[in-house]
């Protein structure tokens, strides 16, 4: 599994070998937030997200209806409260299907595949030297 993770990684980065790893880096967390959007936006339920914002929209403007009663605005607050963690079970088949992609972009520093200036062996020296590198690069 990490020799093919590896031939990947080389793969995916090889476009990448002359740009400084902050860039790449940028690059990487654009394209995965871009997929990760378009991933649960075809695998949620946006009719039943949207209709569940209705409520908690009515309570949080209970709040700021009724902010000289103490009382109306707990309960405004924990029934928005509430219904948040309601709806966190809309959340729940768009995480089953990007949560095996993104284990592995999770774990590859962790596994060392593929960045030559972040491995297991360096820890957090690697981060140290880029920032360095970085930070040389950006002065000089």
């Amino acid at each position: 599994m990490n020799a093919f993770m590896n031939f990947i990684g080389r793969m995916l980065f090889a476009p990448f070998g002359a740009v400084h790893p902050v860039i790449t880096i940028l690059i990487l967390a654009v394209v995965i937030g871009a997929a990760s959007l378009l991933v649960f936006k075809w695998t949620s339920n946006q009719e039943k997200i949207r209709a569940a914002k209705a409520p908690l929209k009515a309570h949080l403007l209970g709040i700021l209806l009724f902010r000289h009663d103490l009382r109306m605005v707990f309960r405004s607050l924990g029934r928005a409260l509430l219904i948040s963690v309601a709806n966190l079970r809309f959340m729940f088949v768009p995480l089953l299907v990007m949560i095996g992609p993104l284990f592995l972009v999770f774990v590859q520093p962790i596994w060392g595949w593929t960045l030559p200036w972040w491995t297991p062996s360096r820890g957090l020296e690697g981060c140290v030297y880029m920032r360095a590198v970085f930070h040389l690069r950006k002065s000089s």
